[in-house]
């Protein structure tokens, strides 16, 4: 008789425990406010009226050694850019953060080996519009006003006999110089030909 007491006791406590276990791993229902957040981050009409570039450019470099880069514009693609972070730290609640980026990016491509593209991608952020440019495939980003403000255009180049102003874009792959009406002025890769552009 006690044996079948103690029997049915230890059943009573496992099953007491595994129900127990089961309510500890289950999904937590009392998750609170999962509301995403949404930022609609836009840019402003005085960054877009100094983009240099309108999509169907025809771009022409000429090196110091006296070849040629014609760089074609394959078109101008206006989107929004989605990115999603969770911020809950909980992934049975999870919170987002979602942030709606207008984007502009404007590419051009050519056959020379030595200078075959420039791209260009402007779009809004948290704090300020933002560039990301490639010249070949290297990668390089900034802020905006850097580019499209006269205060920091502290180098020039000749080009036919006139200077031309702009920003200095220093790089360990490369030296460019950036003005928003005309783009990039003056390219130069890895240390080797300088590129001017056809004006």
């Amino acid at each position: 008789m006690k044996l079948y007491n103690l029997k049915n006791i230890l059943k009573f406590f496992s099953l007491i425990f595994i129900i127990m276990l089961t309510q500890s791993c289950a999904k937590d229902i009392s998750c609170g406010d999962t509301n995403d957040i949404v930022n609609t981050y836009n840019i402003s009409a005085d960054d877009k009226s100094k983009i240099p570039f309108k999509g169907n450019d025809t771009l022409i470099y000429i090196s110091d050694a006296g070849d040629t880069a014609t760089l074609i514009g394959i078109g101008k693609k206006v989107y929004t850019d989605q990115v999603r972070k969770n911020i809950s730290g909980n992934a049975d609640c999870p919170r987002y953060t979602v942030d709606n980026n207008e984007t502009i990016s404007i590419e051009n491509n050519g056959n020379n080996p030595e200078l075959y593209k420039v791209m260009y991608k402007i779009y809004g952020d948290k704090e300020r519009t933002k560039i990301e440019y490639f010249v070949n495939n290297i990668y390089s980003n900034d802020y905006s006003y850097y580019f499209n403000s006269v205060k920091f255009y502290t180098d020039s180049t000749q080009i036919n006999g006139a200077y031309y102003f702009g920003t200095p874009l220093d790089n360990i792959n490369y030296k460019a110089l950036y003005n928003y009406n005309y783009g990039f002025l003056k390219i130069q890769l890895n240390g080797g030909k300088i590129w001017l552009l056809k004006i």
